[in-house]
């Protein structure tokens, strides 16, 4: 039988003793990065996260200095 969201919503507050709701509209829990439902998600946004942004900002590095050299 499978569980509401409500009655999900009522264990996670017990259990890690917060509101039970992991993301809402305007935001998200500051304890997301402990539950057992959502560190795994948090751990891959947070690795996406520390390749993407080095990598964009040597592209533009790269780009500047090729265009600064071209000209």
């Amino acid at each position: 039988m499978k569980k509401s969201e409500f009655e999900k919503q009522k264990e996670r507050a017990e259990k890690y003793h917060c509101t039970g709701r992991c993301y809402w509209d305007t935001g998200m829990c500051p304890r997301v990065d402990i539950c057992d439902e959502t560190r795994t998600t948090e751990f891959v946004a947070a690795l996406i996260g520390l390749i993407s942004v080095p990598a964009l900002i040597f592209i533009g590095i790269g780009l500047l200095y090729w265009i600064a050299t071209t000209m």
